[in-house]
């Protein structure tokens, strides 16, 4: 399995449902936004909607790369799993917020210690030097280990929702598995991430935002081709290429 495989697979389950692919993220993206407008209660319903949400998404996108029957209802597929998909968006939703405030409390600190020495050697008559640097490099440490320990957590629960989908896993389960199963893909998916992202935002930006109905749907029809290759459980699982 190689990244280019994977392009060339998405280009070819795509074709003829350019339509639908789009017409389900847009659906999707107005309901996620809509939720968003409304104060307090729009917030409230995000968190208990979006997992029901992802897993249809999933589900969406998993039956276009099959070639399954494709309809727009199966966004709503999550909803019959309500309860796992409610858990399993809690689940990375507890681990996130644990994690933003233990590398919050870490980043104000250094970022204090740096804002500190710099007032400190105002008043000296010879500013040191190494101070300010070892702590202005603590700070800007600090933001590369947040950044790499949640890209890690990011691919380690990257399929937690297809395997929702997909298995009778909820919560911590599906996270585990997700785990589980990405040993040995992570840096595979990365790369995936990597490319979309960027030819993803340069055609958003030449097409002043509309390329994003373009890029959104094939990344994940791509996503979808990465979870059945990986999956061992799966027809369509292959080895580490």
């Amino acid at each position: 399995m190689s990244i280019t495989s994977i392009f060339d697979e998405t280009k070819q389950a795509m074709q003829g449902k350019w339509g639908l692919a789009i017409g389900a993220f847009v659906v999707f993206l107005l309901i996620t936004f809509g939720m968003q407008m409304v104060p307090f209660i729009g917030s409230l319903a995000s968190i208990i909607l979006s997992g029901p949400l992802s897993v249809g998404l999933c589900v969406f996108y998993l039956a276009l790369v099959r070639n399954d029957e494709l309809k727009l209802e199966l966004l709503f597929e999550g909803f019959n799993k309500f309860k796992e998909s409610l858990l399993t968006y809690l689940a990375i939703f507890a681990i996130a917020i644990v994690f933003l405030a233990i590398m919050g409390t870490v980043l104000f600190i250094t970022g204090a210690s740096s804002v500190f020495s710099l007032f400190s050697n105002l008043d000296s008559a010879q500013p040191d030097a190494i101070l300010n640097l070892m702590t202005s490099g603590a700070f800007s440490g600090s933001l590369l280990v947040t950044f790499i320990l949640a890209t890690i957590f990011q691919l380690h629960v990257s399929q937690a929702y297809y395997l929702v989908a997909e298995e009778n896993l909820s919560g911590f389960q599906a996270l585990k598995e997700s785990s589980r199963i990405m040993n040995g893909y992570k840096l595979k998916l990365f790369g995936l991430f990597l490319i979309m992202g960027i030819a993803g935002t340069i055609l958003t930006i030449i097409t002043f935002g509309l390329g994003l109905l373009l890029v959104a749907p094939f990344s994940l029809s791509a996503l979808a081709i990465f979870y059945d290759k990986i999956n061992p459980k799966n027809e369509f699982a292959e080895v580490i290429a």
